[in-house]
């Protein structure tokens, strides 16, 4: 087999092999292989340290205790199994992006157009105010009536790539995403884009976009988003998606230091949050 599939059919097959290094699960059908393993195992290592060492070290460094069962005072490590050998990487597995304190990239959708802005906080993440935009683009989905999968996955590809490249060039390793449950609908006077925008969901562009992200160590949040076109256009001075896509990336950065430090019961907007569970797991503040 050739090309990127036959590269990493074969990476995962060395590793694999090496006493089980990685956990990889296989489906053979009639006319179809199916394999599932974690991208972040064929990540690029420093020389010397193995994946389980790797992974310990992470879980230490964000306070978090060794996976598995207490190791005795005579444990040694095991020996280094690719100290002659190159050690398979992930084919599109690129530099770790060095992301900078108080920045998320938002990502709103809209019919017929994407949203992607940088913000910063420097302050409380959790206050509006002191959120700043820095950059801001606006995708245009020229998508006929009927477009075909192919082409509708050509063009949230390609606002994938974007929002990896604006990471890289501002330093920015969170992205927040609107919550969405399932296609995009649209009514009232924008009811003749309903089959555009039934062509392509929110899930397809949340998976591409956390498959690339990973490759490059950020994350992927996904945010309550109601109210957000309201509130973004009373804060910010920006064109209307952009300016609600800037309310989702400060809430993108609200939800993550709500994760790191909970504290107290914060106010919530008083409407249905993520699909109709409750209220917005995101304080308003």
């Amino acid at each position: 087999m050739r090309g990127k599939r036959g590269e990493l059919l074969r990476a995962v097959a060395a590793l694999a092999a090496a006493a089980g290094e990685i956990n990889v699960e296989f489906r053979l059908g009639h006319d179809r292989l199916s394999v599932i393993f974690d991208p972040a195992d064929l990540r690029r290592l420093p020389a010397g340290v193995t994946l389980q060492q790797d992974d310990d070290a992470r879980l230490a460094a964000k306070g978090h205790k060794p996976r598995g069962r207490p190791r005795g005072e005579g444990w040694k490590p095991p020996p280094f199994r690719w100290a002659d050998v190159r050690r398979p990487v992930h084919p599109e597995w690129g530099q770790a992006i060095t992301a900078l304190p108080g920045r998320c990239l938002g990502i709103d959708l809209n019919p017929g157009l994407i949203g992607l802005i940088v913000v910063k906080n420097r302050g409380d993440l959790r206050s509006l105010p002191a959120t700043h935009v820095i950059d801001h683009r606006l995708v245009s989905l020229d998508l006929p009536r009927g477009a075909s999968p192919e082409l509708v996955t050509e063009a949230l590809a390609k606002v994938a790539g974007l929002a990896v490249g604006l990471c890289e060039v501002h330093g920015v390793g969170l992205v927040a995403m609107e919550e969405g449950l399932g296609k995009l609908r649209s009514g009232g006077r924008s009811r003749s884009l309903n089959h555009k925008l039934n062509s392509w969901d929110r899930n397809r562009l949340k998976a591409m976009l956390e498959h690339r992200l990973g490759l490059r160590e950020a994350s992927l949040v996904t945010v309550w988003a109601g109210y957000s076109t309201t509130i973004g256009n009373v804060t910010f001075a920006l064109p209307e998606a952009c300016a609600a896509t800037a309310e989702i990336g400060q809430r993108g950065l609200a939800e993550l230091d709500w994760r790191a430090h909970p504290r107290g019961a914060p106010e919530r907007l008083p409407a249905q949050g993520r699909g109709g569970e409750g209220s917005p797991a995101i304080p308003m503040l």
